[in-house]
């Protein structure tokens, strides 16, 4: 009976994905021996207070609220309470009115967290990391890692990659949301705000040198000695440095200040408090205002930089603004860390110095004025926002950093009437304790947040920006299983299974018994650089008679969507529904990997798994339970039959011997440890009309031992050559098994 419900079920999965089955494969029968100590499921913690993601920067009518961190001996304080601050407007007292401190940590103060999820394994059969998406009002870490390739050197690019890899794999925590973005690059996309290491790993390894920046080769330019006159008197002169390899010139400080600009109005929609951390070795200030190229995105005229009072701001205090308004705290690094000033053997002396020569002192002030002034325009941005710049530090202090914004206080006061008078107001924080160091904003510009802002966004725009949100929209539930894919017809794809709950929906009653909800779906395919690969967005309305009105409610509806992709790489797909009824919204994420399939390696397609239940008391309970453990919400009772299927790409279809030598395991993991391996089982090709594609399957029996929880389902598919030699592919699935 379970070798026929086997087929059954199997041939239903694959014909869901890719192509019609024509042969179907063992299944893992008798069911496997579990073992008798399963893996315990892991404590919970007890989750903290929400926190309120409109309490950060709010400058209203009745309130001004500012973020305010304190640190001693660079440790946050966070014991003080209001009547140990003073804050004053413009020089003037002001009377504290709310207070509080939040941290964006998940933890209580003096605890430490376990790190529970690590950088990519080098073992490639190591199991993959579970990541749970994060809601906006969880405590989290928003932190956007700004690499201005344009004004960093060739020489600085290997140091930044190293500090990048090793703050990604040591110092990051499961709720922080962090984005790696170039200048050079495509920037400003709220998508690439991630907790998942791979992404992360990923944007580290594209960050290079930009040959169009206005960096050279190396950090200074090489000293060369001139002669300026017939008496032979020389001097010294700076050698390009490799600046201007590009066919264009040299890029100007207004495409990095242009960048900067995109990002900050891309995180003021972001809840909470947020963090840029910008890395250059070439931001000064002295350049001309109003800088920013023409092709740099537009703003409000009432925004900073528009026909506004702020005109006469230089870019560099337009941006700071920006980034108060936007609750976004910047810090600096200057790449060069710790440099030597002197000659070193890429400069160039005259031989026959007098004693009076100044070549090598003028190329020690000069190289000592240009590492002080290049770093001017990032200085600036901390001061203003509440950061610091890390100088003269081959470790980047990222670390310091990241525990900088472990948590901050809140301070509010009530505004005069003169405050809004569209002028520039100066805060100052003081800690009455002594020894205190107290960082915050150096003020605003009067004018309320309703003025600053005064954009009001449609339901189109909600919606749009739910999908590329890093935090994760639950009113609606909503899973997804997005799969890779090499159709015959159509090429290199990524196949879609969106579910929404049936009951998480608004029907609204019509005559002669029908019922409607209208949903606004929209959907995307994201490259690893944040790029959008592709992209749809539709209005369905459904509507439905009573009998099937009950069914939907309770078994929720499918969609399916195929989308091809045109190069192998890493892709994010994204899904966001909104019911136009509720407003209410939903959101869902997978990362894909999509390999190179023409290359001659043997590769696995994704996995596709289904159940049912062996026992079901009624074909009400049926119903419920095939719902429940279909192939796009993967949920499992702990007793269910787990049915899998896949495809084998580019076996052997020339060896006969290594075709019939195929045979696939299947492999149980839960937070990282093998729960359950299977017996290899024979792969069978007869009837198999494309050996190109060869499809697979097979069932496990889930055990009672199994604990609720998350599991990964993992496929070996091994083809032996002869002598000892072998390929192997491997692919994953997770899925949850629930009481």
């Amino acid at each position: 009976m379970l070798k026929q419900k086997n087929k059954v079920v199997l041939a239903l999965v694959l014909a869901l994905f890719l192509t019609p089955v024509r042969g179907q494969q063992p299944v893992q029968n008798p069911p496997p021996k579990w073992p008798t100590q399963p893996t315990p499921p892991p404590a919970r913690q007890q989750k903290p207070p929400p926190i309120d993601s409109d309490d950060v920067v709010k400058i209203s009518t009745n309130l001004v609220q500012i973020d305010t961190v304190v640190t001693k001996n660079d440790k946050q304080v966070t014991d003080l309470t209001a009547a140990d601050f003073e804050v004053f407007e413009d020089g003037k007292p002001q009377q504290i009115t709310s207070f509080s401190y939040v941290w964006t940590v998940p933890k209580a103060p003096n605890t430490v967290v376990a790190k529970t999820v690590s950088a990519p394994s080098k073992d490639k059969d190591a199991p993959p990391v579970i990541l749970s998406p994060i809601r906006a009002d969880e405590p989290h870490r928003t932190i956007a890692i700004v690499v201005d390739d344009l004004g960093i050197s060739m020489e600085s690019i290997g140091d930044i990659r190293r500090q990048l890899r090793k703050f990604v794999d040591e110092q990051l925590e499961p709720n922080d949301l962090v984005a790696i973005i170039r200048t050079g690059g495509e920037v400003g996309a709220l998508q690439q705000f991630t907790n998942d290491k791979r992404l992360l790993m990923r944007a580290v390894d594209s960050v290079k040198w930009n040959h169009c920046g206005r960096a050279g080769i190396s950090i200074f330019p090489s000293a060369v000695a001139t002669t300026l006159d017939s008496g032979g008197d020389e001097s010294v002169r700076q050698g390009n440095n490799g600046i201007g390899l590009c066919m264009n010139s040299a890029s100007p400080l207004g495409d990095s200040l242009g960048a900067l600009k995109f990002i900050l109005r891309g995180m003021s929609n972001l809840p909470g408090r947020k963090s840029m951390v910008i890395l250059s070795e070439s931001l000064p200030t002295d350049y001309p205002a109003s800088s920013l190229p023409s092709s740099a995105p537009t703003q409000a005229s009432s925004e900073p930089g528009g026909n506004s009072p702020l005109s006469n701001f230089s870019d560099l205090q337009r941006l700071a603004e920006l980034a108060i308004r936007s609750s976004v705290v910047i810090y600096g690094i200057d790449t060069r860390g710790l440099q030597p000033l002197g000659p070193t053997a890429a400069d160039t002396f005259s031989a026959n110095l007098k004693p009076t020569g100044t070549q090598p002192f003028e190329t020690l002030s000069s190289r000592a004025h240009l590492l002080t002034d290049n770093r001017t325009g990032q200085d600036l941005l901390t001061r203003e926002t509440g950061g610091f710049l890390v100088k003269n530090s081959n470790s980047f202090g990222l670390k310091r950093i990241v525990q900088d914004q472990s948590g901050y206080y809140l301070i509010g006061y009530r505004p005069t009437d003169s405050t809004f008078n569209r002028r520039f107001h100066h805060i100052t924080v003081k800690a009455k304790p002594s020894g205190l160091n107290v960082r915050t904003r150096s003020g605003f510009f009067g004018m309320t947040d309703e003025e600053a802002r005064p954009l009001q966004l449609t339901n189109h725009d909600r919606l749009n920006q739910a999908l590329i949100s890093p935090f994760v929209a639950s009113d609606i539930e909503v899973h997804l299983t997005a799969l890779f894919a090499d159709d015959l017809k159509s090429g290199l794809m990524v196949r879609s299974l969106i579910y929404f709950s049936g009951r998480d929906l608004v029907f609204v009653d019509e005559p002669d018994d029908w019922h409607k909800a209208t949903l606004n779906l929209a959907a995307a395919v994201f490259g690893d650089n944040g790029l959008v690969v592709q992209q749809l967005a539709q209005t369905d309305a459904i509507r439905v008679r009573s009998t099937e009105y009950e069914r939907l409610r309770r078994d929720g509806l499918v969609y399916q969507i195929d989308v091809p992709v045109n190069k192998p790489g890493a892709y994010q797909f994204r899904v966001a529904v909104r019911d136009e009824s509720s407003s209410l919204m939903g959101t869902a994420r997978q990362f894909v990997d999509v390999p190179d399939t023409k290359k001659r390696a043997l590769f696995l397609s994704g996995i596709t798994v289904s159940g049912d239940t062996a026992n079901a008391g009624s074909s009400a309970g049926e119903r419920s339970t095939v719902r429940m453990s279909g192939p796009a919400i993967r949920r499992f009772a702990p007793a269910d039959n787990l049915w899998f299927g896949y495809v084998i790409y580019n076996a052997q279809t020339d060896n006969p011997s290594a075709l019939s030598s195929l045979t696939a395991q299947a492999r149980l993991y839960r937070d990282g440890k093998l729960v359950y391996s299977g017996t290899p089982k024979p792969i069978e090709t007869n009837g198999q009309t494309d050996l190109k594609r060869i499809n697979g399957g097979g069932g496990i029996k889930l055990g009672p031992p199994l604990e609720p929880g998350e599991y990964l389902l993992q496929i070996v598919v091994t083809e032996a050559l002869g002598k000892d030699k072998f390929r192997v592919a491997t692919q994953w699935i997770d899925f949850d098994i629930v009481k």
